[in-house]
């Protein structure tokens, strides 16, 4: 079902699917215009987002281990920069090189100044 404001959970149920058009082109404005080196995948819920983002050389977690870096609570490397495998601790956060990010709204700055500087 294709809606043209927010989509209402009530019909989630009658549906097989929603979609939200405005949202999507929405979205790809913001990433043609925001920050280089992020971009939005997907929003889920009104508090998460799936960002990738670049790690700018002189980031505070350029070069660093996962293990070796505080991210906020609200915050997760989902995948490495290949793409090929989860984030763990001992994925180093190489300069120049993008990773995919589950970020809470209200640690998302933060995260980004960790990542861009």
């Amino acid at each position: 079902m294709r809606v043209s404001e927010t989509p209402d959970e009530l019909y989630e149920e009658y549906v097989d699917g929603l979609v939200f058009p405005e949202r999507l082109g929405a979205r790809a404005a913001t990433n043609e215009i925001v920050t280089e080196g992020v971009r939005t995948i997907e929003d889920i819920g009104d508090n998460v987002e799936i960002v990738e983002v670049e790690v700018a050389e002189a980031a505070p977690v350029a070069n660093r281990r996962l293990d070796e870096v505080r991210l906020p609570r609200g915050s997760l490397i989902v995948v490495d920069y290949q793409g090929n495998r989860l984030g763990g601790p001992d994925t180093v956060l190489e300069p120049g090189h993008r990773y995919v990010v589950a970020v809470e709204s209200d640690v998302a700055d933060e995260v980004m100044n960790l990542f861009r500087g």
